[in-house]
């Protein structure tokens, strides 16, 4: 029996990372980005159990003020193994870039997600 259900999940996250490409951080500037992973797991302990899933993750952003983005995004995870499951959201976005003049610099952001699973 396959059970649909919406949920709604609030990841607000406040902390540093490092931006990995230089991008141009001015007003009006137009971003897009991606991601594509597959993930396993082996867990080891009473029982052996594996995991496998594929997680993806698409977005956009536009800078309304210098070093200021705000976004959409779509992230994705279907895990194969031990069972069928998936989701998909709707990702919303607000990026702040320190601009220090480097290839590598920080920045803090948040996002609001609503996802919807799929459990076989």
């Amino acid at each position: 029996m396959r059970c649909l259900h919406a949920l709604l999940l609030i990841n607000m996250v406040a902390a540093f990372g490092f931006a990995q490409p230089r991008i141009d951080l001015t007003e009006g500037t137009l971003s897009v980005d991606g991601s594509f992973a597959f993930n396993y797991e082996l867990e080891v302990f009473e029982n052996i159990q594996q995991k496998f899933a594929l997680k993806t993750d698409i977005g956009g952003g536009y800078f309304i003020a210098d070093r200021l983005a705000i976004g959409i995004g779509i992230p994705g995870e279907w895990t194969f193994a031990p069972s069928s499951t998936g989701a998909l959201g709707l990702k919303i976005f607000s990026t702040y870039f320190f601009d220090i003049t480097r290839i590598v610099f920080p920045y803090v952001g948040g996002s609001l997600t609503s996802v919807y699973s799929m459990n076989a």
